[in-house]
């Protein structure tokens, strides 16, 4: 009878630690569990990120449509451009400025 009462705790236990490894280590288990936690987690981060890039660029669309000023000054920044009648002074250090 104590062979009998050994041998089920044994296969009791074997399968209270096979129900452990699982638990911890199976598809659904606590690692993966956390894996997808931290996924999701910078998946928020990237959204929140992507709405407040998409609000500014509905915020510059809206005033390039409606604004010539920031329109104007865009031209001005980043093409060069002027409005007729007025001169435009590049200054440049000399070369005797640049070796010092």
């Amino acid at each position: 009878m104590n062979s009998q009462k050994s041998v089920f705790f044994s296969f009791l236990a074997a399968i209270l630690f096979s129900m452990f490894l699982f638990i911890i280590f199976g598809e659904n288990g606590y690692l993966h569990r956390n894996r997808m936690k931290e996924i999701i987690e910078t998946l928020h981060l990237d959204n929140e990120r992507l709405v407040e890039e998409n609000l500014n660029f509905s915020r510059r669309i809206d005033r390039l449509k409606n604004d010539p000023a920031y329109v104007e000054s865009i031209a001005r920044r980043e093409l060069g451009m002027v409005e007729k009648g007025e001169i435009v002074f590049n200054l440049r250090p000399s070369k005797k400025n640049k070796k010092r």
